[in-house]
């Protein structure tokens, strides 16, 4: 996604809001430090312990919550000119108390024969 941003950056300015705690942007940890980099790199501006609660299409803002942290409860609206959201991820319950994921809850794999 970072990888997409048009060079004349200075147009505007890119927030990405996200439910985990800083300094991580992805749940697989090995990912950070380089979103973080890039992230650092493209000036985005990063919202963490946040979700999106709201959006007011006819107005072009939506609306964050503080779910972490000393801000926890505070809501953010914000003007977006273009806003991309995703829903929330999780891997299913039933793999998460099954043997078959490892401690980054990453499935195991066979890699087979060669």
């Amino acid at each position: 996604m970072l990888s997409l941003i048009h060079p004349n950056q200075e147009n505007f300015d890119i927030h990405f809001a996200l439910p985990l705690p800083a300094p991580r942007m992805f749940g697989v940890n090995e990912y950070n430090p380089v979103l973080n980099a890039e992230a650092d790199a493209r000036g985005v501006k990063r919202y963490h312990q946040t979700v999106l609660v709201s959006v007011d299409a006819e107005k072009k803002e939506a609306t964050f919550r503080e779910i972490g942290g000393e801000k926890e409860g505070t809501e953010i609206t914000m003007p977006f000119a273009m806003l991309h959201v995703t829903p929330p991820m999780s891997v299913p319950e039933v793999l998460k108390e099954s043997t078959l994921l490892n401690e980054s809850v990453s499935a195991y794999s066979d890699k087979g024969e060669e």
